[in-house]
């Protein structure tokens, strides 16, 4: 290939002193090249590059913040008799994510964030994923959830775990759900599950458990949807950075808000709390840890109320 090489004559310094190089000639010019005392150093041509497509990129939707001045329904459990909430001057409703689409929808054009409940810690036998699945379901007991008709899910399978979790939480975000509330992550604090997982310890199965709760925060994340934290206090200090919220039952009883004020509190982020007894001082819920409490008349163990209504101990919401 030809080159040209400027150089400086060097009898004359003369700058348009030009030798053309051919490629045929190219050994012999190079040699009277340094016979005139100039060294040469010859590149190959420079190629054009490639050009690399780009992928557009992905974007995340954006999520409906939970402010932690907002009230709430409880539309999805806590009652022996199945009596519901009111969602009047409710910002926050928590609904069953089995609810008719058209139920989720109306209040959500309403004003409200709607939470959609699950268990993903247990099989619930009447769901209907459950029956038209049951036999995969079943792979993954490890034992009994005493008292609520349930079964506790081996949390070490994750793999199996998001097979089964994916379609609810798609299912969800189709309904119209703004986030979710994903129940009974707490397999490591209870005895009848860890210590039925066999081959594992206790603190594997920690570890264990605290990798499936971060991917559900993935998974709703990746659809747009915020993700409350249900109890599991233990683990508030751990992961309550990456989620949105948190409900929490009977932390009153068992003097563990501090946890919620502590982290979820002091980050902006949304408390709910229940207590299931009108004893003691569980307005000390909203007043001194600054989440929304709500209570009723009920037992403690199992946590259920049994008679009355739902007392609310935060201001209404202006809803819109």
């Amino acid at each position: 290939y030809p080159v040209t090489l400027v150089v400086a004559d060097p009898t004359t310094n003369d700058p348009s002193y030009a030798i053309q190089l051919a490629t045929a000639g190219i050994a012999s010019s190079v040699q009277k090249v340094h016979d005139i005392g100039v060294a040469l150093s010859v590149a190959a041509p420079t190629s054009q590059p490639t050009p690399v497509s780009t992928p557009a990129p992905t974007l995340t939707p954006a999520i409906e913040p939970l402010l932690p001045t907002y009230g709430w329904s409880n539309l999805a459990w806590g009652w022996e008799d199945g009596w519901k909430d009111t969602i009047a001057n409710r910002k926050i409703v928590d609904m069953d994510y089995e609810e008719p689409e058209a139920d989720i929808r109306a209040v959500r054009d309403a004003g409200h964030i709607v939470l959609c409940y699950f268990s993903a810690g247990t099989l619930e036998p009447w769901r209907a994923d459950c029956t038209a699945n049951k036999a995969a379901w079943q792979a993954l007991t490890v034992s009994k959830l005493s008292g609520w008709g349930e079964d506790w899910l081996d949390v070490t399978k994750l793999d199996q775990l998001k097979e089964l979790m994916t379609p609810r939480f798609e299912e969800a975000k189709a309904k119209g759900c703004h986030g979710i509330e994903a129940d009974v992550i707490d397999c490591y604090a209870n005895s009848e599950c860890y210590s039925k997982i066999s081959g594992y310890t206790k603190a594997q199965v920690k570890t264990a458990q605290i990798a499936y709760n971060t991917w559900q925060v993935d998974m709703a994340h990746s659809l747009g949807l915020s993700i409350v934290m249900s109890n599991a206090v233990e683990l508030v200090p751990a992961m309550s950075a990456i989620y949105d919220g948190a409900i929490n039952e009977q932390c009153q009883l068992y003097s563990e808000c501090q946890n919620y004020l502590d982290y979820f509190h002091k980050q902006g982020k949304w408390v709910g709390n229940v207590e299931y007894t009108t004893s003691g001082n569980p307005t000390e819920g909203y007043t001194v840890y600054k989440m929304a409490t709500k209570y009723c008349a009920g037992t403690n163990d199992p946590g259920i109320c049994k008679s009355g209504s739902w007392i609310d101990t935060f201001p209404d919401d202006v809803v819109v």
